[in-house]
């Protein structure tokens, strides 16, 4: 009985250590991205006032077979748009301006970029899951082969 209790926790932590991490500071991300040769998925998002971002991180990034599609090929950010929630000076700014740069009018908009900063796609929610979701993603980072 021991051995299964410990075999568990085992489980239970290998499984949190899964999850999706989510940068804030894009240049960190892109000065990773180029080190590690791994795309960037930019998620824009009101994280407390747009249903569809709630949905789309109900729906796609928080589910455990998005996680396991995308775990160790992507570097993710969060570009955050909240109404109701203060963000550093510095963030708000750096969000601004990714948005611009991006051309981003929606919430939420989805920008993956390639390790050299190319643009390989732009989409936003879509139906369908965690599953078929990366495998979007996983397509448009095909491009950059």
């Amino acid at each position: 009985m021991r051995h299964l209790l410990v075999l568990m926790l085992f489980c239970c932590s290998f499984l949190a250590a899964a999850d999706l991490k989510w940068m804030t500071n894009f240049q960190e991300a892109t000065t990773l991205s180029k080190e590690s040769n791994k795309p960037v998925v930019i998620l824009f998002t009101g994280s407390d006032w747009c249903a569809w971002c709630t949905k789309a991180e109900k729906e796609i990034f928080n589910t455990p077979d998005f996680q396991a599609a995308t775990l160790n090929k992507f570097l993710f950010v969060k570009a955050d748009f909240p109404l109701n929630t203060d963000l550093p000076l510095d963030l708000v700014i750096q969000n601004e301006k990714l948005k611009n740069q991006y051309g981003v009018k929606g919430f939420p908009t989805i920008v993956v970029i390639s390790p050299s900063g190319e643009v390989l796609g732009s989409l936003g929610y879509k139906e369908g899951g965690g599953a078929k979701f990366a495998e979007t993603l996983l397509s448009l980072s095909a491009k950059k082969a």
